[in-house]
């Protein structure tokens, strides 16, 4: 049986409270640029602010996914098995969109052209790190194991939702 100690207690409260203020923080970046969206003339330019834009909102769902865990939700749920094959198909659609970001860095349109080979590049990137954090969804867990719990991380998949739902009811 594992229960939170104060220390523990105080850690945890403090990166809440981090993730509080900084979910207010990425609100406050996006409404300024949705705002200069708007007021620049520029396509070029607007794209580049959209693409920043998106950036902060996957910020936000980066940062209310770990408030969300640190507050006790179970982030594979009941339907674990279902979102872990969903997960496989998403990870094979990435590894094709990878593909063809490398393959276009080969064109010699893109190549010879700074922004584009920049924009695709940063695209292909983007597509590996897809892969590797579905990759990471379906092999990590998402809850606290004490030290004296280490050996659960090498035990069955059912041992491991058992000693969750041992943590959730001596978390609260």
């Amino acid at each position: 049986m594992y229960k939170i100690r104060e220390e523990e207690k105080r850690e945890l409260d403090e990166a809440l409270d981090i993730l509080k203020k900084q979910l207010l923080v990425e609100g406050q970046l996006i409404a300024l640029y949705a705002e200069a969206e708007k007021e620049i003339q520029s396509k070029a330019v607007n794209y580049v602010l959209h693409m920043i834009h998106l950036e902060s909102m996957k910020h936000i769902d980066i940062l209310q996914l770990a408030t969300n865990v640190l507050n006790g939700d179970n982030v594979l749920g009941d339907e674990k098995e279902e979102i872990l094959r969903g997960l496989v198909q998403h990870i094979e659609l990435e590894k094709e969109a990878f593909s063809s970001a490398k393959k276009l860095l080969d064109n010699t349109w893109i190549r010879e052209n700074k922004g584009l080979k920049e924009l695709v590049t940063k695209w292909r990137d983007d597509e590996k790190e897809h892969i590797e954090a579905l990759k990471k969804l379906t092999e990590k867990t998402f809850f606290r194991i004490s030290d004296f719990d280490q050996a659960a991380i090498f035990k069955s998949t059912d041992e491991l939702d058992e000693r969750y739902s041992k943590y959730e009811k001596n978390r609260h």
